[in-house]
C-alpha cells in the first residue's frame, strides 16, 4: 500500500535544498505584498489607531507605568548584576554609572533603554558598555580636569 506520508517525508529530505529555496522565495514575494497591504490600511486608519492608543492608555495608565517601572528596575539590577556590581576601573560600588566606550555606536541610554527598550537591543546594547563610578565616569569623559 502507498504511504504519501513516508513518500513525500523522503522527497523532502531528499530534495531540502530546492525546497528551502523555493520556500525562501515565496516569502519573499509576499513579505513585499503584506508590507505593501500593512502600509496601506496604517495609512487609512491612522486617526483611529492614534484615538485608540490614547484611548487604550488613559484607561490602563496605572498598570502601564507599573509595568515599565517594574521592567526597568528588573533590567537595570541585571544590567548590574551582568558588569558585577562595581566600578570596573577603581573597583567603587558607589553612585554607579554606564559608559559607552565608543560613543558613536550608542543608540540609546542604558538608563533610559531599560524602560522601552526591546531585551535583545538591551543586551546588545549592555555589551558596548563598562561600569563606572562617578567619579571615573566624569575623569574619562573629560568633564573634571584632574586626572589619578
Amino acid at each position: 500500500m502507498f504511504d504519501r506520508k513516508k513518500y513525500m517525508k523522503k522527497w523532502r529530505q531528499d530534495n531540502l535544498g530546492e525546497c528551502k529555496r523555493k520556500r525562501g522565495e515565496s516569502y519573499l514575494k509576499n513579505k513585499e505584498q503584506e508590507n505593501l497591504q500593512c502600509k496601506e490600511w496604517y495609512s487609512k486608519h491612522k486617526k483611529e489607531r492614534k484615538r485608540y492608543n490614547a484611548q487604550y492608555r488613559q484607561q490602563n495608565k496605572e498598570t502601564l507605568s507599573v509595568e515599565r517601572r517594574d521592567r526597568g528596575i528588573l533590567w537595570t539590577i541585571y544590567a548590574r548584576f551582568f558588569w558585577g556590581d562595581k566600578c570596573s576601573r577603581c573597583g567603587g560600588d558607589y553612585i554607579l554609572q554606564f559608559y559607552h566606550s565608543i560613543p558613536k555606536t550608542k543608540l540609546f541610554q542604558i538608563s533610559a533603554g531599560c524602560y522601552y527598550a526591546p531585551p535583545e537591543a538591551f543586551i546588545t546594547e549592555l555589551n558596548k558598555c563598562v561600569l563606572l563610578c562617578q567619579s571615573c565616569h566624569l575623569k574619562i569623559t573629560g568633564k573634571i580636569k584632574n586626572e589619578e
